[in-house]
């Protein structure tokens, strides 16, 4: 086609680079010269076609290629959910500015913003937006996201205009495109006239990984102070409270560039999130509007991989989703000789946020099924997805915020157990590792205690796996399982590592299961890891969380010893806070290192057995065929999948 360089998108668009017939680049001689396209529409490219010319009059020559690479293009994050076309979609990527110039440091360009969100981003098009109060009329407006597809709220964003001259009162205003085409823009934040300012706040209902806007004005705007010398040109709150600050105090910082549409935007790479965000304006000229065309944010998603979501608890309304949850734990008696009660009104909701209260009150455990047992002086809570919602394999995760550390009892727990499903008998279903029937565990993502806090702040985590409680022996050498982390919390993992702020601030914890390995991870960051299939279930399982009052030994106090009713009353009243749990299926993009297990050495923690014990190993069920059935008409457990890409989980 004449073109040094073209290529095709899967939806048959045809991107041609340089001038028709003119030289677009020279490859020099006696070197390896790379040429590169990235598609950044997020279609994907389907065909390249490179047009090479000889510079060397009649003398023969030879290009050779060396080397070819390509990314395959990845799937979103999650199911399609929102309409993504926006002009923070890029659709006219022509008309927009990377990022205000000249360049404030701090800030993303456009390219990193597209290329760093990808498919995990959310774009708002205010089209969209509702055009009476409460969104507008006025100088705030509160305005929901649907992050499900199904109206129901995901996230909601407050957005706040002042100015100097205190007339900002948001709006819908009409615009024009390149094509005459009309389209709605957010207005109404203010008159901005030569030196005037303008401030915008946007506050996150729930912290947000990155943030971008694009801005349009008819005339240049800086991004510069407002109100005061003390004033950045661009702030931002993390969820922990830290305010960061982009530029100089009181002096110009970038300028958005008249009649485009001008991208703005952060990425929090501390892993806290980003709760909300000023942009300051300043006129350059005469009374203007500045208008805001879309609003573009991303929401902590998966690890990188090939995922599809399977559920999206954000823990809306006023209660759990009975066809989710059930309140309420396995059994109406007490295990583990722990000191409370669980009761359905300890486990609440408000304002997307699902809380387990322990507190001193006269109660009697009930279990799931709503039978009562023993009376307790302390009541607690627990739900579960059994019978209700399981999986086999994906990744998993919470964002919670632990019960504050204070004394010595409080044991909070987000896990799983098997359940294979109701055609199972009970004595079945739910049990841990057969011999016919798969392997089902108990899958810590985390049990925590407060008082495992350290002097500097920081706490360690238990999560890992245990299927059987038996002793350890040269034929079953850790039948309990293995888990980290750490040595100074009764864990038996391979290794220290300590979190700060676990009881003040929201962190995320999350595991990766496959037919191979498990994966866990604090703030999307991966910590500990079994790699061996033969310890890795492979039956459906189901999600719990719970405050328990310790009572079984592996709970004690610091001092070893089991807690008093002073100590207990102490803790008293204390909550653990859930913002939201997240299942995905799908197969996580990391390759698989060589050596076959990353399972630290037998410690010897349980008590051998007597000499002449005759104990029987257990051996792991063979994945081809599937075990049989227990009963006829009864299903078997799944067996592990074939793996066409092992390097791919």
């Amino acid at each position: 086609n004449g073109f040094p360089v073209s290529y095709t998108l899967a939806d048959g668009t045809t991107i041609q680079l340089g001038q028709r017939e003119l030289s677009g680049a020279r490859i020099k001689s006696g070197t390896n010269a790379f040429i590169g396209v990235i598609d950044r529409s997020g279609t994907g490219i389907v065909s390249v076609a490179y047009m090479v010319k000889g510079l060397a009059g009649n003398v023969a020559q030879s290009i050779n290629v060396c080397n070819l690479a390509f990314v395959t293009q990845p799937k979103p994050a999650v199911a399609a959910i929102i309409n993504l076309k926006s002009s923070c979609d890029f659709d006219s990527p022509e008309n927009i500015v990377a990022t205000p110039q000249p360049t404030l440091a701090g800030l993303v360009s456009l390219d990193a913003f597209r290329f760093i969100v990808g498919n995990h981003r959310y774009v708002y098009r205010f089209d969209t937006w509702p055009q009476v109060k409460p969104g507008l009329g006025s100088n705030t407006g509160a305005f929901s996201f649907d992050l499900k597809g199904k109206g129901a709220v995901g996230q909601k964003v407050t957005i706040k205009a002042t100015n100097a001259a205190g007339d900002a009162k948001l709006t819908q205003t009409t615009l024009k495109n390149d094509e005459a085409l009309t389209y709605r823009v957010l207005g109404g934040l203010g008159d901005i006239g030569e030196g005037a300012w303008a401030e915008h706040t946007f506050t996150f209902e729930k912290p947000v990984w990155s943030f971008g806007i694009t801005y349009r004005s008819p005339n240049d705007v800086s991004l510069a102070r407002a109100g005061n010398d003390k004033s950045y040109p661009v702030s931002y709150t993390l969820s922990d409270g830290t305010m960061v600050n982009l530029g100089s105090s009181g002096i110009s910082g970038g300028v958005i560039t008249a009649n485009h549409k001008t991208f703005v935007g952060l990425i929090d790479d501390t892993d806290k999130g980003i709760s909300s965000v000023t942009l300051r304006v300043q006129g350059t000229v005469g009374s203007q509007q500045v208008f805001i065309e879309d609003l573009a944010f991303a929401m902590p998603g998966p690890p990188p991989g090939d995922w599809k979501l399977t559920l999206n608890e954000n823990f809306d309304g006023d209660k759990l989703d009975p066809n989710i949850w059930t309140t309420g734990y396995t059994f109406k008696d007490v295990i583990n000789n722990e000191m409370q009660g669980y009761v359905p009104e300890n486990v609440t909701l408000k304002n997307g946020i699902c809380t387990i209260k322990t507190e001193v009150k006269d109660c009697n455990n009930t279990d799931r099924a709503g039978n009562k047992g023993p009376a307790q002086k302390f009541a607690s809570g627990a739900f579960t997805s059994y019978d209700k919602f399981t999986q086999t394999y994906g990744y998993f995760e919470a964002r919670v915020k632990m019960p504050m550390a204070r004394a010595a009892v409080i044991w909070p727990a987000f896990w799983s157990l098997p359940d294979r499903g109701k055609d199972y008998p009970q004595s079945i279903r739910s049990t841990y590792r057969t011999k016919s029937h798969g392997m089902g565990v108990e899958i810590d993502m985390f049990e925590f205690q407060p008082w495992w806090k350290r002097a500097d702040g920081t706490f360690p985590v238990h999560m890992g796996c245990i299927w059987s409680y038996s002793p350890v022996s040269e034929k079953d050498p850790a039948p309990h399982g293995y888990g980290g982390y750490t040595k100074g919390n009764d864990g038996w993992g391979p290794a220290d590592a300590y979190f700060p702020e676990l009881d003040t601030q929201f962190h995320t914890y999350g595991l990766y299961w496959s037919p191979e390995r498990l994966i866990f991870y604090v703030d999307s960051k991966p910590v500990f890891r079994v790699k061996d299939p033969k310890t890795v279930p492979d039956v459906p399982q189901y999600f719990l969380f719970n405050v328990a009052i310790t009572g079984n030994g592996w709970g004690m106090g610091p001092g070893k010893k089991n807690p008093s009713h002073e100590q207990i009353v102490a803790d008293m009243p204390s909550q653990m806070e859930i913002d939201y749990f997240r299942a995905y299926s799908g197969t996580l993009e990391e390759a698989i290192p060589a050596a076959a297990s990353d399972i630290p050495g037998i410690v010897n923690k349980y008590k051998a057995p007597a000499d002449g014990a005759v104990i029987e190993p257990w051996t792991a069920p063979d994945p081809k065929p599937a075990p049989a059935a227990p009963t006829k008409g009864v299903p078997a457990a799944p067996a592990n999948s074939d793996i066409s890409t092992p390097s791919n989980g």
